[in-house]
């Protein structure tokens, strides 16, 4: 036995060797889960609060003995969500028929709508019978065919009086015969025919007989929003959070109504996007984080974003106040990102010293990798045009966070500021406006 071991033992390590990525890849893979509907009598049904997996949740309506619904990953998918689906007040809001039945791909108490019907009378150039005005087309060619029926019937029996009178008057004749029994026979069988098609369809199904029209159900407006939290609110919509939730960044919450009262799509969701830092601001999807601008790069490995033109302008935050003096809201903070794709050289003047963290650059701005790169205009320190020649640019490039004038990091961008004057120190005693002539300085023009 020992000396088997032995022999077995490398098979073993090259067994457990094999299988273990498989287990652990077992373990941290997550199954796609969503929230189980199922069609019953009584409306759409939610079969478990849990969510759970498509598979699961067919065997869990055959279970119960109702037919799959929908296995809904997302709110466009609820059955309170079709389009089709109306409540009594839905249906009346827009003058529809509330269908009678409960229709089982919609929730309890929600059903189909239809459109009432109203009839407009056309008076017919040609009467058709006594039939002078019809108020829809079902009508018109149910009268038209059962009048064509009719007028079929009578040239039939016409045909066969004919072949008769023909039979009469042929003498004896063998042709005049023949040709008379011919169309004799063939009006008989047209009229047996004419009788069969109406006997069957009236056997059949009478409604056959009855053309209607079919009158497609309403769509109703459904309410969607994938805005942050905060402006839902600032809207007027209802938002229900979670007890004792932090209202920021990545805490999601249930939208209940918008600014009218309306109920909005069932399952719908937004998420705060407050962080504590108003340089930051809150990007991603399902796990949103507070990102600051300047460090997101190709470059650095712990970026929690990946660097685009999109992004990028999805960081830059601008914080406003309302002014004392002209009680009108004026820029407060402004944190302004930019994309830099790799490859970007700035013109850098000479070494400017900002005791900040990170490493001041020394020679001309180079970017090998896409990077965000962020300058912030705090508004309470610009008290001149001058002002803005202290505003840095902050980037990460190559392991290293960096800092550099605005000017030395890129001249267009320091231009665009100067003369912007988003901190609005024009107009201030002695200053007429910010003008820039293509030095490092911005000057007040007096």
């Amino acid at each position: 036995m020992p000396k088997l071991s032995k022999k077995l033992f490398p098979f073993l390590a090259i067994l457990v060797l094999f299988l273990s990525p498989v287990a652990v890849l077992a373990q941290t893979t997550k199954p796609d889960t969503c929230s189980c509907f199922c069609k019953t009598e009584k409306g759409a049904v939610q079969i478990s609060e849990d969510k759970v997996t498509s598979d699961k949740c067919e065997s869990l309506c055959e279970k119960s003995g109702s037919d799959f619904l929908s296995c809904a990953k997302s709110a466009r998918q609820y059955p309170g969500n079709n389009a089709l689906c109306f409540s009594a007040a839905d249906c009346a809001k827009v003058k529809g028929k509330l269908a009678e039945n409960q229709a089982p791909e919609c929730p309890a108490g929600m059903t189909y709508c239809f459109p009432e019907s109203q009839k407009v009378e056309a008076r017919l150039n040609v009467k058709i019978g006594d039939l002078e005005t019809v108020g829809d087309l079902g009508t018109y060619v149910d009268v038209l065919y059962r009048w064509m029926l009719g007028a079929a019937a009578v040239i039939a029996v016409v045909f066969i009086m004919i072949g008769g009178l023909q039979w009469v008057l042929s003498a004896g004749g063998a042709s005049s015969v023949a040709t008379a029994k011919s169309r004799i026979k063939n009006g008989i069988v047209g009229l047996l025919l004419l009788i069969s098609v109406s006997l069957i369809l009236q056997t059949v199904n009478p409604q056959l007989l009855k053309l209607q029209l079919p009158k497609p159900s309403l769509l109703r407006q459904i309410i969607l929003s994938d805005s942050s939290c905060e402006n839902l609110i600032k809207e007027g919509y209802e938002i229900e959070t979670e007890k004792n939730a932090k209202l920021v960044c990545g805490t999601t919450a249930v939208i209940l109504k918008d600014p009218s009262g309306n109920q909005v799509a069932d399952g719908l969701t937004c998420q705060y996007t407050k962080c504590a830092n108003t340089a930051y601001a809150c990007v991603g999807g399902a796990d949103p984080q507070c990102v600051f601008c300047g460090t997101v790069s190709d470059g650095n490995p712990s970026s929690a974003a990946k660097p685009s033109p999109g992004i990028c302008s999805q960081l830059q935050t601008m914080v406003y106040a309302k002014n004392v003096t002209s009680g009108k809201q004026a820029l407060l903070y402004g944190n302004y990102c930019s994309f830099a794709n790799g490859g970007f050289v700035g013109t850098q003047g000479p070494g400017y010293s900002i005791g900040v963290g990170g490493v001041q650059t020394s020679s001309d701005v180079s970017i090998s990798h896409d990077s965000c790169f962020q300058s912030i205009v705090e508004c309470p320190k610009v008290v001149d045009c001058e002002s803005y020649d202290d505003i840095l640019a902050h980037y990460y490039n190559n392991g290293q966070y960096f800092y550099d004038n605005l000017y030395n990091f890129n001249k267009t961008y320091f231009g665009v500021l100067c003369s912007s004057d988003p901190c609005g120190v024009t107009g201030k005693p002695g200053i007429k406006s910010c003008h820039w002539d293509g030095d490092k300085d911005c000057d007040n023009v007096k």
